[in-house]
């Protein structure tokens, strides 16, 4: 017989038959393969849950909770305990890098992977405004408007940091807010720096870097291995949850264009002279005032009857310690700052100097050390001087018309360039501008405080003088959390690496901690200048910086001023 071939409708039943087996047969081919998978997670799981376990016990007073018993944690963190590596998958194809877990706990902890980390890992404290003092405010693109506080009015993630205003009158939500010059609705203007915990990798490279910071509570005093905290984040016996910081170089309504020494004339906390203090841009900085002037001065901003409306029972106001100038500039140096500020590369991501040679607030030279002069843009002389009188940029990006005090046309970064964040939300001045007093001083092997350098040039405190320790008779040092000691390590010799407990001042951005980088100006305190001055002046150049400190006899002079800020009294 002849052998005859399927036909099509034999072959169609056949194909039909085994689509029908395949169909029947895939979910067990699945479940082979999500078997093997499930394998693979519970392996991950044992490993990521035993991992969180003991990172959860090690840091029991610090971990970062977030709502009820829900916790973050970055991997990367898990990472660098040693405690998972960096290369272990959740699954085949899903790498844990630059992912969070989030845990919970009810006994036991458990554990979920969310796609991306989230800025409140850490605890952001949230900006204090001392029941209304504090207005806060928010940039629309042309002006400072009131902002909602009950809404995100902040975003450090994006180097916006939180902005607040004294008003002179109170005004609504959504209201615009001028705050440029003695004649603006405005007192004073601050910028929050919340407490956080930092670590520097390499800081002996000369190359400036990152500085790794993790935000965490006022209930956190222990860091986290390889971190340190800033002494500046505790007042006294208190722990603050953050600092508000004046965002510009102080000025005063009469005084800032007198040249006599100590104008103020404040010598105790009552000093009404303060009443005229602000915290605005483009206007002259305050200046010829020794140290306790300016102390005072900044304390008396609470005296009873004042106009800025402080509570010196709740809001302690003062003068900028030596470690809280630290805490600003490390955080410009994060990626919280104008370092992780993208807009920025290389240099740039240095702060940009203020080369105002009258000292005007949030000026910029456009560039870390001043842009090249051009003739009818930035000066009215073929001129080499890196600086001018106004300075060539405005706080908020303006060009200055050149020899004149008055905005040209906006140009986007340059002005914006000279603040930590590298945007309008930053902190100005840190970089030239004028020197500034710090509250950070100089103290023999035995604790003994220094005034200054001589009988006519110091501090106004009383304490001891020069290279031979003689006494010099003033007003009484305040309270030890106004001021930071850097002690001798035998005598009057200092050591700096050993300056504060024997050790090494953390958190202070002076050497040695910092010393190689930027071309900032390095110097040390001694007996022989014992007051810390910071930022540079304006005709420094590249050695003007936020991490620039300088040594003076703490007297008046002509390029010398202060920043105010205020805490939780």
């Amino acid at each position: 017989m002849k052998n005859k071939g399927f036909t099509l409708i034999e072959l169609l039943g056949v194909m039909i038959i085994l689509a029908i087996l395949i169909t029947l047969a895939f979910p067990s081919i699945i479940n082979v393969f999500k078997k093997t998978n499930d394998k693979i997670d519970e392996s991950t799981q044992a490993l990521l849950n035993n991992a969180l376990d003991i990172y959860v016990s090690k840091n029991q007073d610090r971990f970062p909770k977030v709502i009820g018993n829900k916790y973050i944690v970055e991997i990367d963190e898990l990472v660098s305990q040693n405690l998972i590596s960096g290369e272990l998958n959740l699954s085949n194809n899903i790498d844990l890098n630059n992912k969070c877990a989030q845990v919970t706990y009810d006994g036991e902890y458990h554990y979920e992977i969310k796609n991306e980390c989230i800025y409140y890992n850490k605890q952001l404290s949230d900006p204090i405004l001392f029941d209304d003092t504090l207005t806060p405010v928010i940039y629309n693109g042309n002006n400072w408007v009131v902002a909602d506080k009950s809404t995100k009015w902040y975003d450090y993630e994006n180097q916006e940091w939180a902005n607040a205003v004294i008003l002179k009158n109170s005004k609504n939500i959504g209201e615009v807010v001028n705050v440029e010059g003695f004649n603006s609705d405005i007192y004073a203007m601050y910028v929050w720096v919340p407490r956080y915990e930092y670590k520097i990798s390499d800081a002996a490279s000369s190359t400036p870097k990152e500085i790794s910071v993790n935000f965490i509570s006022k209930d956190t005093t222990i860091p986290s291995d390889g971190y340190a905290i800033n002494s500046g984040f505790t007042f006294g016996s208190t722990n603050l949850s953050g600092i508000w910081v004046g965002k510009f170089e102080t000025s005063h309504v009469t005084l800032s264009s007198s040249s006599s020494n100590n104008n103020l004339n404040c010598q105790n906390e009552s000093c009404t002279s303060a009443d005229n203090l602000r915290v605005v841009p483009n206007v002259q900085s305050l200046r010829y005032n020794n140290v306790s002037n300016n102390f005072f001065a900044s304390r008396s901003m609470g005296r009873s009857g004042n106009p800025f409306g402080i509570d010196s029972s709740v809001i302690d106001s003062h003068m900028m310690k030596n470690s809280e100038w630290g805490i600003v500039a490390y955080l410009s140096q994060s990626k919280y700052g104008k370092y992780g500020n993208s807009d920025y590369t290389g240099s740039n991501k240095e702060i940009y100097i203020n080369n105002s040679s009258s000292y005007y607030t949030g000026r910029s030279g456009g560039a870390p050390g001043g842009s090249t002069p051009i003739n009818t843009t930035y000066t009215s002389e073929s001129s080499t001087d890196l600086y001018n009188t106004y300075g060539f940029y405005t706080y908020d990006d303006y060009l200055l018309n050149y020899n004149t005090n008055t905005k040209g046309s906006k140009v986007t970064n340059k002005g914006t360039g000279a603040s930590t964040t590298g945007n309008i939300y930053g902190v100005y001045d840190m970089s030239g501008g004028a020197w500034e007093y710090t509250m950070g001083v100089f103290a023999n092997s035995n604790g003994e405080l220094w005034s200054g350098k001589t009988s006519t040039e110091n501090s106004g405190f009383t304490g001891k003088i020069g290279e031979s320790g003689t006494s010099y008779t003033g007003v009484s040092f305040p309270d030890s959390k106004y001021y930071d000691i850097y002690k001798a390590s035998s005598g009057t010799t200092m050591t700096p690496n050993q300056a504060c407990n024997s050790g090494i001042c953390y958190g202070h951005a002076i050497n040695p901690e910092v010393e190689n980088w930027y071309s900032d100006f390095k110097y040390f305190i001694s007996s022989s200048k014992p007051w810390f001055g910071r930022g540079g002046n304006y005709y420094n150049d590249e050695n003007s910086g936020i991490i620039s400190s300088g040594d003076s006899g703490g007297d008046a002079y002509d390029y010398g001023s202060f920043r105010l800020v205020l805490s939780e009294a």
